[in-house]
Formats: C-alpha cells, structure tokens, sequence
C-alpha cells in the first residue's frame, strides 16, 4: 500500500477533530484547537499528533509545550 499524505493549510478544529485526522499542516500553517485556543505551527512533515508540545495559547499566551487543562 502506498502512503500519501495529506498536508493541509492553516485551519481550526477541535482538539478531539485534530487528533482524530492527524493532519500533516504545510510549513508555518497555522492549526488553532477551538475548544482549547492552544495551536501548533506545522513544518510540512510532521503528524499534528506527533508535534511535540503547543507553540501557545491565544487566550492565555501559555508559550511552547503548554498542555490544555
């Protein structure tokens, strides 16, 4: 089976929507979790799930590697 995978743009979903799909996003795509606000910027390659940490939070500005309470 060949494998291909899906990179996708700056976008907003829930968290549980993120890690349900698991979306590669393009180099400095934006992905904001709308229940939580914590986001991550993807690098083109890497799994949402497997980004390590969040680059931060728009309500709280929390900074890297926060994790939604």
């Amino acid at each position: 089976m060949i494998f291909i995978p899906v990179v996708i743009g700056s976008t907003i979903d829930t968290r549980s929507g993120f890690e349900t799909k698991n979306p590669i996003l393009a180099s400095g795509a934006f992905g904001l979790e709308s229940d939580t606000q914590y986001y991550k910027i993807g690098d083109g390659e890497t799994r949402w799930n497997d980004i390590v940490g969040y680059n931060g939070n728009l309500v709280t500005d929390g900074g890297g590697g926060d994790t939604p309470k």
